[in-house]
C-alpha cells in the first residue's frame, strides 16, 4: 500500500452526479464507470490500492473500491475522493483466499492511502516474505484481518 495522489475526477462523473437519482452502478453509469477505472488506474500507476498487484482498467481485472462503503455511507458513493482502484482479490474463491476489496466488503479501515493527511500515518513496511506490515498496531491488524494482506 503506497500513498495515492488523487487527481481531478472524470468530467463524466461530475455530469452524472447532477442527474436526479444518480447512484453508483445506476442507469447509464457504465461509460462513467469506465472513465473512473481509467482515471484510478492511471493515478495509481496500474497498481491495486491495497496489495499493489497489477490492475488494468476493465471489469475483469479490477474493481472500483469505495473506501467508505456504499452500504454504510451512501452519500459517499459518487465522491471521487472516496474511490480507489483495486484488484479482484480472488473473488469467487473461498473467503480464506479473498483479499483487498473482496475481503474488506463493508468494513472500515483506519487509514486511506488516498487521503493526504493519512500518508505519514500509514507506517507501512514490506517484509522479505512479501507481507505488508504497519507499525500502527490497529492498522496492522486491519491489514491482516480486513484486507488479508498477511
Amino acid at each position: 500500500m503506497i500513498p495515492i495522489t488523487k487527481t481531478t475526477e472524470p468530467q463524466s462523473l461530475q455530469h452524472y452526479r447532477l442527474q436526479q437519482g444518480a447512484v453508483f452502478d445506476g442507469q447509464n453509469f457504465t461509460p462513467v464507470k469506465q472513465d473512473i477505472r481509467v482515471q484510478l488506474v492511471a493515478e495509481q500507476g496500474y497498481l491495486c490500492a491495497y496489495c499493489m498487484g497489477r490492475i488494468e482498467p476493465d471489469d475483469r481485472n479490477m474493481k472500483v473500491e469505495h473506501w467508505h462503503s456504499r452500504k454504510k455511507y451512501p452519500e459517499q458513493q459518487l465522491n471521487y475522493a472516496n474511490l480507489l482502484g483495486c484488484c479482484c482479490g480472488n473473488e469467487g474463491f473461498p473467503d480464506a483466499l479473498a483479499h483487498c476489496d473482496t475481503k474488506k466488503r463493508d468494513d472500515d479501515l483506519l487509514f486511506n492511502p488516498a487521503e493526504p493527511g493519512h500518508h505519514s500515518r500509514l507506517k507501512i513496511r514490506y517484509e522479505f516474505n512479501g507481507t505488508i506490515k504497519s507499525d500502527d498496531a490497529l492498522f496492522d491488524c486491519q491489514l491482516n484481518e480486513i484486507l488479508n494482506l498477511q
